[in-house]
């Protein structure tokens, strides 16, 4: 097999996670776009997607720290707690009506991406792994944070 991680792979973000981590926010985009312009069924069905959406990519990003822990790269015991807690805020998130739900959400991901960093912070998890996540959770707290806004006109 032939290694294709750059040189500096420990802060170089790599290709594929660049790419499919932007195709992520695509969903976040299209639903605060449509929470704002769109018809009020379309804005309600984007409410919708948009929460239901961000509960499923805080369900993933707590699946990276046990991934982590099955990976055997590194193991503490609050990779553990880490992992879990953003699950149990997307089940709360999916019981919820929008209103409320969107700041469980942006509460939730933005205590993932601060844990995330204290992680990189350790050493727990690579340089790039912690840029990207601070530039994909802005985004998606900025179109969660629209999504909401929309939800006033």
């Amino acid at each position: 097999m032939i290694n294709t991680a750059p040189l500096n792979s420990h802060t170089s973000v790599p290709f594929a996670a660049l790419t499919w981590g932007w195709a992520g926010i695509i969903p976040f985009v299209a639903s605060s776009y449509a929470s704002v312009f769109a018809d009020e069924i379309w804005k309600q069905y984007s409410l919708q997607i948009i929460t239901q959406y961000g509960a499923i990519i805080l369900t993933f990003m707590g699946g990276v720290h046990w991934g982590i822990l099955l990976n055997k790269l590194k193991t503490s015991s609050w990779l553990y707690s880490t992992g879990i807690m953003p699950s149990l805020f997307a089940v709360v998130t999916i019981l919820l009506p929008p209103l409320y739900a969107i700041p469980v959400l942006v509460i939730g991901l933005i205590t993932v991406l601060i844990c995330d960093l204290c992680f990189v912070n350790l050493k727990i998890m690579p340089i790039w792994y912690g840029r990207l996540r601070i530039q994909l959770t802005l985004v998606a707290v900025v179109c969660l944070l629209v999504a909401l806004a929309g939800t006033f006109y």
